[in-house]
């Protein structure tokens, strides 16, 4: 069983990009695969990004919304747009989460195994589910509930550094395993996008276990997970 990689080798040699042929991004391009290495700036891909004949944003498997965030800024205590002198523009300019706007999806397959995708760069988020967490925050264990059905958000490019139009999605546990074969922890970056400290912006968080104290994420290929309803998690036994 393997995931899907940005390129396709087919039977007489010859390669082309990969199309998504099943689930909620079906006739959607890979523009880069899970583990990917071919980016210099990655020693390995934490997820998928997905581009093509993509607008909406649906979660891969059902599901409940536990985090998002509405806005691909930092803001101060007072609400304002926090700034950060950009040395190549050689300006300050407003700071940017790298994921920029993001929602995050929670999980659980017929074992018990919570696990989480996010789906990060949209553009905007359903204002249905803005306003669900508006109307909750403060409140600890936000759960708004989602179906691969359930129009989350809109495609976008937001986040530092974001270029072009696309979505990236990765799905994690919060554990800290010592060896998963379909699993990492290490992005071969300064940061990642699970970076809890900033996350958590605007009031909107999941408690546990999505907290800065947790000190590792295993990232898993999204489409095997997504082929297996999730099960795959659970395939492989956790070393602590």
């Amino acid at each position: 069983m393997e995931g899907l990689k940005n390129i396709t080798t087919n039977s007489d040699g010859s390669k082309e990009k990969t199309i998504i042929e099943e689930g909620p991004y079906k006739g959607c391009t890979i523009t880069q695969g899970f583990n990917d290495t071919t980016n210099d700036d990655f020693r390995g891909h934490l997820g998928y990004d997905i581009s093509g004949d993509i607008n909406e944003i649906y979660p891969l498997l059902d599901g409940v919304i536990v985090a998002i965030q509405p806005s691909q800024y930092y803001y101060d205590e007072n609400g304002n747009i926090i700034q950060e002198y950009d040395e190549k523009a050689g300006k300050w300019v407003d700071k940017k989460h790298a994921d920029g706007i993001t929602i995050t999806v929670k999980h659980t397959n017929t074992q018990g195994q919570e696990y989480y995708s996010t789906y990060c760069h949209l553009s905007s988020i359903d204002q249905d589910v803005v306003d669900y967490f508006n109307a909750h925050a403060g409140e600890k264990n936000i759960e708004y509930p989602v179906t691969t059905g359930t129009n989350m958000g809109i495609v976008g490019k937001t986040g530092k550094g974001v270029t072009g139009v696309h979505l990236h999605v990765c799905v994690y546990t919060r554990d800290d395993p010592t060896s998963n074969p379909y699993g990492y922890v290490d992005s071969g970056r300064d940061k990642v996008f699970e970076d809890y400290d900033n996350y958590t912006v605007n009031g909107y968080y999941y408690p546990l276990p999505l907290d800065k104290d947790s000190k590792h994420s295993t990232y898993f290929d999204p489409y095997l997970v997504m082929i297996t309803n999730g099960e795959i998690i659970s395939l492989f036994p956790y070393y602590f």
